[in-house]
């Protein structure tokens, strides 16, 4: 993902902008233009952002990871980055669906007779 690529919706009666990208390892990166400038366009000249990063493991009142403020679009850029190469979760193993296999002659040697 990069910069360019971000698909920006104007937050309701703020002249403001956000985005939010998840990456392909659950982390989410949050960015929305500075609360102090008044833009038509997220993307126009001059435009500040706040990026914050949300773990992979997030619920619905997370605080984020980072916040980032006064970036340009080289340091929103930066976040993707980050956020897209976070080391992903391990995957968690359900310990009902391992199987086991038990070898009653490991050694092939033992005679019944």
């Amino acid at each position: 993902m990069t910069f360019s690529e971000l698909t920006w919706n104007q937050i309701q009666q703020e002249a403001r902008w956000q985005v939010e990208y998840e990456a392909p390892n659950g982390y989410v990166l949050l960015v929305h233009t500075s609360a102090t400038e008044a833009v038509t366009s997220p993307t126009d000249t001059g435009v500040t952002y706040i990026c914050e990063t949300y773990s992979w493991d997030r619920t619905t009142d997370s605080e984020p990871l980072n916040i980032q403020d006064d970036l340009d679009a080289e340091g929103v850029q930066y976040c993707i980055d980050w956020v897209t190469n976070a080391a992903a979760p391990e995957p968690e193993v359900d310990l009902n669906e391992i199987e086991v296999i038990i070898d009653p002659d490991p050694r092939g040697d033992i005679s019944w007779d």
